[in-house]
């Protein structure tokens, strides 16, 4: 009889041991998959690239310069991709001033034959061309603000 409880303990300790052991394996890929996380990195868009990488200003006024320069009076705008539209200008409250020189390659919005397109005119224009634009007023800049390069207005409807 000894041998049978010995035999049986012996069974006992092995199943145990043996589901101890499933146990083990089975809660430990759980586990493992429970704090492993992956992170789904997605490529900027087009609409981000462009927004990140231009500078953006709503024009108020422009005053002529020295030498066919422009002064330039305005808000920065950021541009904000995605939502209801696929982008739209978010708009500053506070007044920027800016200087335009006077080879700068300025392009306004024009209505053309085909629909809209760019027209370009010179700094010194500018000046004229504002009071009367009935499109966007939103121009992206290239250069610094001291000394601006190019002038694009910007078509969004």
């Amino acid at each position: 009889m000894g041998r049978l409880i010995l035999g049986g303990t012996s069974i006992a300790a092995a199943l145990l041991l043996a589901v101890g052991s499933v146990t083990s394996a089975q809660a430990s890929p759980a586990r493992h998959h429970r704090t492993e996380r992956r992170h789904r990195h997605t490529a900027p868009s087009q609409c981000q690239i462009w927004a990140k990488t231009h500078a953006f200003e709503v024009l108020s006024t422009a005053k002529r310069a020295a030498g066919g320069a422009a002064i330039l009076t305005g808000r920065h705008a950021k541009v904000v991709c995605g939502g209801p539209d696929d982008w739209h200008f978010v708009y500053e409250t506070a007044t920027v001033t800016s200087f335009v020189l006077p080879d700068a390659l300025i392009e306004v919005l024009a209505t053309t034959g085909a629909g809209i397109g760019l027209k370009a005119i010179r700094t010194s224009w500018l000046v004229r061309y504002l009071p009367r634009d009935g499109w966007t007023r939103t121009f992206q800049l290239t250069g610094p603000p001291d000394a601006i390069t190019a002038l694009e207005e910007v078509y969004h409807p």
